[in-house]
């Protein structure tokens, strides 16, 4: 559930927000679907020139037991953080793909070109695809990082060292 209001009225949002929990927690209870409260979890979307403006601290509950605000939440494989930057999201994804990199690098020797791309496809290339939606939110630095590991990947598929100029591999 999502509601919205004006950063000079945050009771109301909090209002709005306990009445659409309330209404969750009652249809639940009446489709016989448990909920539990101790692992439900808010998150308070305010962007980064927001932020600073906000000094109210929300109490939601869901059946008497308040939840508990996070500044980051999984949903779907994508870290949402507060201020929607997508930086947790970036440095998880950053960890995986460099991971599958380092297998690739590992593996190459026994495998053609032909199974490298196919390696490259299946286990790096659907990982930056996924969510791809969110790379124009992100700023320079983190869409800089994720750049860089396709460049390795390229390298390390190539076998070629790390000066060779990157434009030649993408093409090839």
């Amino acid at each position: 559930m999502t509601s919205s209001a004006n950063y000079s009225s945050t009771d109301r949002l909090e209002q709005n927000l306990n009445s659409s929990v309330a209404e969750i927690a009652e249809w639940a209870a009446f489709n016989k679907l448990p909920i539990n409260e101790s692992k439900t979890q808010a998150i308070h979307i305010t962007g980064k020139r927001l932020s600073p403006k906000i000094n109210y601290e929300m109490a939601l509950t869901i059946n008497g037991t308040k939840l508990e605000v996070v500044p980051s939440v999984k949903l779907l494989g994508l870290e949402i953080d507060s201020e929607l930057s997508f930086n947790s999201h970036v440095e998880k994804l950053c960890t995986k793909l460099s991971q599958q990199i380092g297998i690739l690098k590992k593996i190459r020797s026994c495998l053609p070109m032909r199974q490298s791309l196919l390696f490259y496809n299946s286990m790096i290339r659907s990982v930056l695809h996924y969510v791809s939606s969110i790379w124009t939110s992100c700023d320079k630095e983190n869409i800089g990082r994720v750049l860089k590991l396709q460049k390795r990947a390229a390298r390390v598929i190539s076998d070629v060292d790390n000066q060779t100029s990157s434009v030649k591999l993408f093409n090839s």
